[in-house]
């Protein structure tokens, strides 16, 4: 059990002591708890593809590993029937991962170094796609600042647009980019799927 350091509490915005969070591993297994709160509940580290999933796909930054290790413990504070502002979420993870054990540690940076790598592998079609969106709706723009002006009320004057939506879940991004690069797909265990580059 992680001993309590004499820092002195976080504080919520309206001056509210925030309780301290530990973790404790037992049995392989981190759980997961509040000072003065008599529940415990499972720490459960994501996996890297979890960790995608719950990006935006606009999203110009992979998260960081902030972000990253901050995610469970909100997943774990809702557990708990706890509700606090997210920067009091922050604070609380914040304290917390100044002093997790070296392990657990590197078990987080070893996933940020894993989403990263796969999050590029991500944002490939994105880049590739982004500019033939952006060439094709120019195009459209010029022939429709170019055409005659039809009559508004006519049948034949209908708008053309181009709207391009990402409708793809993460996974089928993979799909589609395995497809693309020539990555092979492999299947691991049920419900998982791994992309693994060809020789």
């Amino acid at each position: 059990m992680i001993k309590m350091t004499s820092k002195p509490y976080s504080r919520s915005n309206n001056g509210v002591r925030l309780p301290l969070a530990y973790l404790y591993l037992q049995n392989d297994v981190y759980y997961f708890y509040l000072e003065g709160h008599p529940n415990h509940v499972t720490f459960i580290i994501p996996t890297k593809f979890q960790v995608l999933e719950s990006c935006k796909p606009t999203s110009k930054k992979p998260p960081t590993i902030y972000i990253i290790f901050r995610n469970p413990v909100q997943k774990c504070l809702r557990q708990l029937s706890l509700k606090f502002e997210r920067k009091d979420v922050s604070k609380i993870s914040s304290d917390l991962w100044r002093r997790i054990d070296s392990n657990l540690r590197t078990r987080f940076e070893n996933l940020y170094h894993q989403t990263i790598e796969e999050w590029r592998k991500g944002r490939l079609i994105f880049e590739f796609f982004n500019p033939l969106i952006a060439e094709a709706e120019s195009s459209v723009e010029h022939e429709q600042n170019n055409s005659d002006s039809p009559d508004p009320n006519s049948p034949d004057s209908v708008s053309s647009s181009v709207e391009f939506e990402n409708k793809l879940s993460y996974r089928e991004n993979q799909v589609v980019i395995g497809e693309l690069f020539g990555w092979g797909y492999v299947p691991l265990i049920p419900g998982y799927n791994k992309y693994l580059e060809s020789p």
